[in-house]
């Protein structure tokens, strides 16, 4: 049939619409009881289609469940309850306006409930309808879409009519193109009716959603098929094989997400059913389809010499269907598709990914375990491919890694639906007060979000930007802290790899990392020097193991030394390999009482490694077993927070905890170095528990004009110098007992000894009382003048100011100390006032907060 005849005319669509809603004994939004009239719906939208109610109260009780605030919003008039498909048709309501309605709507459901009560409603039916209806409507009115189509409007109803398909539809991966999806989706629905009336937990429902949110993306590589795939062919081709059982998987145990990595195949259905006579009958089986890759004959040319890179002149001018590539064989691409094809003809969910150089394929295997397949780099080097639907597009990561991740999450897929529903009600809650929301609030949330399901990666994308940009940072820390403590406590006794994705320096650089990103990858220096490898733990811990997996039979042949370097910088030699490992066998040592912040591996005896690829040394792993430091509240910025709550959320050594923890790690380190213009500048990795440091903000540096900020200082305060250095202050690796005012560089203030700082020089400053935890510094320059003053709490004291030569300079803040601090550079978040008006901001990015631990200074 033609596609204007899938769906119905709209004299039609209003019974249809009408019978839904009588059957479900609900109202279109499936949360208001029903009700015929419609003016009090078209007076709402027409007269109060901006409303929000005023922000909510600030969050107070950050360690437990962050919802009160969600609660105490004031009274909302009531929305006149309605048919809103019937309402938006007689009103021309906008899906802005519907979405509007919704949000209304569960902020009014939330009105003056108990924290239980209200997490008991947005996690029961009710408010899971709601939350996701607002969601919907605010995905499509997020295009440029100002009213839904006859046709759109039809599966929107039908969605909002089905739970089990609204969640199929919204929480699978994404889709840039809501309103596609919904078009495609009322087509299938017409093009297979029984599909909406089928069991919900039957599988046609989600091949469906599947089907449309993957065509609504228009990905595919048209070298692959002759004609453009069918989307409903397809859909019916698949039921087809799923009810006659000739897939290779359990149809009903696949959920939308999967499906689109099945109905998601560039080959058409004709190549799908080439496939299922063609495979080898021994890979005809879930633990082996993957290899049918391994059908393909590697070939750079063909047999009239035509390269493989001359595209499909080496097919001699033929599409690349299955049977083609099969008959002229081909390189890594070919082999991958070929694969992913295979498995998708079964109903298998796979996909080809990207590595340098390289094409390999993932698929998933029997036990729901996604395995890699011609590969070449391992899941460490391997992204996404050009052209295949991206898993959670919006969140900009490119790692083949999302796909085990979001495995593991529709793997426990009621929790994840509870936390998708606390993510969104966080983002709901941004949209009702843009410029009033409480980041603390929003982060109870997320938080709440993150321990429903830890593989939701978006809740950690949300927390980590809420983290970087809130205001509330005393709270924002002890919220974190409370969740990691609580983390801490469930997980009592389980060891962490301290070494995971920590940074690594190297004698030789290229793939050092790889021994610490828990995937095998080779670290393979080619030169006939000694070499060292050195791991920067990022904090004092507890070594209870060191593990080193060798490359190939290195374990027999390369001598390994084994050192830890303590808080204060040293070094000390724990250990050396026993040879006689077998091939790509591991070598272990154990641990030891005293704190360490980092490992060091020397090694030497070079020789050829046993592949014969020119390699003189060879590392697969290293694993540093053991626990961190117990005062969580020791690391320079919330993002580092974040970090280590995700370390203990993924503690175990499976895929999916590797590559999640490789995703928050590296979202929180572009957040940081996006978001914060405090940098560590001795050391350069920042401070650990025992170590002594000087931070400041080089991007501000100025050269002249009068300026103001403050730092307070926090518990375990310690030998203080604050003031400023100039631009040619070095930043240093490693800690060396030299800050602020130790070299001509720096001028700094100190109120624990009494004294003011430069050149390494002491001149006596003397505080009316000494600075303590909870004082404020104030720090006033003038820089053409060549004036420094400061002072505490807002007393300026008479004799503490410096005298400089500016010489044309340019300054910053900057400090060294041991202890918890918070910098405040903008006058929104200064406690007392400059010395004169005159004094402006450094910057208008607020405030910025740590904690370090420093060795005990050489000075009495």
């Amino acid at each position: 049939s033609s596609c204007s005849s899938r769906y119905l005319q709209a004299h039609d669509f209003n019974l249809i619409l009408v019978s839904h809603c009588t059957l479900t004994n609900m109202m279109f939004c499936g949360c208001w009881p029903w009700q015929t009239a419609t003016n009090s719906l078209c007076g709402r939208l027409a007269t109060n289609t901006t409303a929000t109610p005023p922000p909510l109260q600030n969050c107070t009780e950050v360690s437990g469940p962050s919802l009160q605030q969600a609660m105490d919003v004031p009274e909302i008039t009531q929305v006149g309850a309605t048919d809103v498909a019937q309402g938006a048709r007689a009103t021309h309501a906008t899906t802005g306006e519907l979405a509007e309605m919704h949000k209304l709507h569960v902020l009014e459901a939330l009105q003056g409930k108990s924290v239980d009560d209200a997490r008991g409603w947005l996690l029961g039916d009710a408010g899971r309808r709601s939350v996701l209806q607002w969601h919907l409507f605010a995905s499509l009115s997020g295009q440029q879409v100002e009213r839904l189509s006859d046709k759109e409007m039809e599966a929107v109803t039908f969605l909002c009519s089905n739970q089990v398909a609204l969640e199929a539809f919204l929480l699978s991966g994404g889709c840039p193109d809501w309103r596609a999806a919904a078009g495609l989706l009322a087509d299938i629905l017409h093009e297979s009716p029984d599909c909406g009336n089928c069991d919900y937990s039957g599988f046609r429902l989600q091949l469906a959603a599947a089907t449309a949110l993957c065509f609504a993306e228009g990905e595919t590589d048209p070298s692959m098929h002759t004609e453009p795939i069918d989307p409903f062919f397809r859909f019916r081709n698949f039921c087809f094989a799923a009810e006659a059982g000739m897939l290779l998987v359990d149809p009903c145990v696949l959920r939308a997400w999967h499906w689109r990595y099945v109905v998601g195949s560039w080959h058409s259905d004709a190549c799908l059913q080439w496939a299922t006579e063609h495979i080898k009958d021994e890979l005809k089986c879930p633990e082996k389809i993957g290899e049918a890759a391994r059908m393909v004959r590697y070939r750079l040319e063909n047999d009239n010499g035509v390269s493989v890179h001359e595209g499909l002149r080496f097919y001699d001018g033929q599409k690349s269907t299955m049977a083609v590539i099969h008959e002229y064989g081909g390189v890594c691409g070919a082999v991958s598709k070929f694969g992913a094809s295979a498995c998708q003809s079964f109903g298998v969910p796979a996909m080809p990914v990207g590595q340098p150089g390289h094409c390999a394929l993932i698929w998933r295997g029997s036990n729901g375990e996604w395995q890699l397949e011609n590969d070449c780099g391992g899941w460490g080097q391997s992204m996404m491919h050009t052209g295949i639907q991206r898993t959670w597009k919006d969140l900009g990561c490119e790692q083949a890694g999302l796909i085990p991740i979001m495995e593991r999450a529709q793997s426990m897929h009621s929790r994840y639906v509870a936390s998708e529903i606390l993510r969104l009600m966080a983002l709901l809650r941004e949209v009702a007060n843009p410029c009033g929301v409480d980041s603390c609030e929003q982060m109870g949330l997320l938080a709440d979000a993150i321990e429903q399901c830890p593989f939701n990666l978006p809740a950690w994308a949300s927390l980590i930007n809420c983290a970087s940009g809130g205001t509330q940072l005393d709270l924002t820390v002890a919220l974190l802290l409370s969740r990691i403590e609580d983390l801490r406590a469930e997980t009592a006794g389980q060891p962490l790899d301290l070494a995971r994705f920590r940074p690594v320096l190297a004698s030789d650089q290229d793939r050092a990392g790889n021994v610490v990103d828990g995937t095998s990858s080779e670290w393979f220096p080619a030169s006939d020097c000694d070499q060292w490898l050195e791991v920067d733990l990022e904090g004092v811990c507890q070594i209870e193991e060191v593990k080193v997996q060798w490359w190939g039979d290195y374990g027999s042949k390369t001598s390994l030394k084994v050192l830890s370097r303590g808080p204060h910088g040293e070094l000390c030699a724990r250990g050396v390999n026993e040879k006689g490992v077998a091939l790509n066998g591991w070598s272990a040592w154990a641990g030891w009482e005293e704190p360490t912040c980092g490992l060091r591996l020397e090694l030497g005896n070079p020789c050829p490694d046993c592949f014969g690829l020119n390699k003189r040394y060879g590392l697969r792993q290293l694993q540093v077993i053991g626990q961190r430091s117990v005062d969580m509240a020791e690391v320079l910025r919330p993002q580092a927070l974040v970090v280590c709550w995700a370390e203990y959320a993924f503690c175990s050594s499976g895929n999916a905890e590797i590559q999640a923890m490789r995703f928050v790690r590296e979202k929180a380190i572009d957040a940081s170095q996006m978001t914060s213009l405090l940098r560590p500048l001795r050391p350069l990795q920042g401070g650990g528990h025992d170590i002594w440091l000087t931070a400041g903000t080089p991007s501000l540096a100025k050269s002249t004009g009068k300026y103001y900020y403050e730092l307070r200082l926090g518990r375990g305060l310690g030998d203080p110098q604050i003031g400023w250095v100039t631009t040619c202050f070095e930043q240093r690796v490693q800690c060396t007992g030299e800050g602020v005012g130790d070299d001509e560089h720096g001028w700094g203030a100190d109120g624990l000894r009494n004294c003011s700082w430069f050149a390494g020089r002491q001149a006596e400053l003397k505080w009316p009382e000494a600075w303590s935890a909870g004082d404020v510094i104030g720090c006033a320059i003038n820089l053409d003048a060549g004036e420094m003053s400061f002072s505490c709490n807002g007393y300026w004291h008479p004799v503490a100011s410096l005298q400089f030569n500016p010489q044309g300079r340019s300054l910053h803040p900057a400090f060294s100390l041991r202890g918890d601090f918070t910098l405040a550079l903008d006058s929104t978040s200064w406690r007392f006032a400059p010395p004169t008006d005159g004094h402006a901001q450094w910057s208008s990015a607020g405030v910025d907060s740590g904690g370090v631990a420093g060795l005990p200074r050489p000075r009495g």
